[in-house]
């Protein structure tokens, strides 16, 4: 059930907190916070205010908070598949469309702020594409294996600069921009880290990945059967407790001291003590 939207008309300046740290999460400390039932989720991201996006079988995006209420909803029915969204900005967050090479951008409350067409740039056959911490958006087409940057400033949306990759063959599943570095999960290769200028860093070994995010210096990997940090450092897998092993076959993401797990075409909500 998604409640109605909250009066936001008081909220003032926000302050964006990202955090991961060290926190302990052992399975006897998660609680279930909230259950989202009957969204009809395809997929869905967060934000770092915990917020949730959760895109449809219809191709429509609905936001609503950790604690279910409605926040805005968005769907553009002549663009076609609902690829991607990207949150990394919840003030500006990143809809990609494949069908029509289009990425649009929207608001917190998921009204449209511009669009950009790619196309325009000679990008026909974008595959992925990532919002950076620092406002930029990266594009990679799998056309010519190269990224392509832009950046949005007073006059609209501009090509700043176009890099190819130093690895052949990629074939990227998902892109995040993030600490300078380009991470991209390849369906052979598991995930692979560029600098940002797409010379190789290292390849992570890693099967079986439904998705990934980056939190401070760790990869956060989530799989059909659990979900594993990887530290900046040694890099090796370190599982993180989750409630019950059974009922996390589908899609996770980790915000700050909550847990969201895909549960058929629900969501369900998890808080950290």
């Amino acid at each position: 059930m998604i409640l109605p939207r909250r009066n936001c008309s008081n909220w003032g300046i926000i302050l964006i907190v990202f955090f991961f740290g060290d926190i302990k999460l052992d399975a006897q400390t998660w609680r279930l916070f909230k259950k989202n039932d009957g969204i009809d989720c395809k997929y869905f991201t967060t934000d770092n205010l915990c917020d949730i996006y959760i895109v449809t079988n219809k191709n429509e995006i609905i936001k609503f908070d950790d604690l279910g209420y409605f926040e805005g909803r968005y769907a553009n029915k002549k663009m076609g598949n609902l690829a991607s969204v990207d949150a990394t900005n919840p003030f500006k967050i990143l809809l990609f469309y494949p069908d029509f090479q289009t990425i649009t951008l929207v608001d917190r409350l998921l009204n449209p702020i511009s669009s950009l067409v790619l196309s325009d740039f000679g990008i026909l056959q974008a595959k992925c594409v990532s919002m950076s911490e620092n406002g930029n958006i990266l594009v990679f087409d799998d056309a010519t294996l190269k990224f392509y940057n832009f950046f949005i400033d007073g006059n609209g949306i501009v090509n700043d600069k176009t890099f190819a990759i130093s690895l052949p063959n990629l074939n990227p599943l998902q892109i995040v921009a993030r600490n300078n570095s380009i991470y991209v999960l390849d369906e052979r290769m598991g995930i692979v880290r560029f600098d940002a200028f797409g010379k190789f860093l290292e390849r992570l070994d890693i099967s079986d990945v439904t998705g990934f995010q980056i939190l401070n210096d760790d990869i956060i990997v989530a799989q059909n059967e659990g979900l594993f940090s990887l530290t900046s450092g040694t890099r090796a897998p370190k599982p993180i407790n989750l409630p019950t092993q059974e009922s996390f076959k589908q899609f996770k993401r980790l915000e700050k001291d909550k847990l969201f797990v895909q549960r058929g075409t629900s969501v369900d909500v998890y808080k950290h003590d």
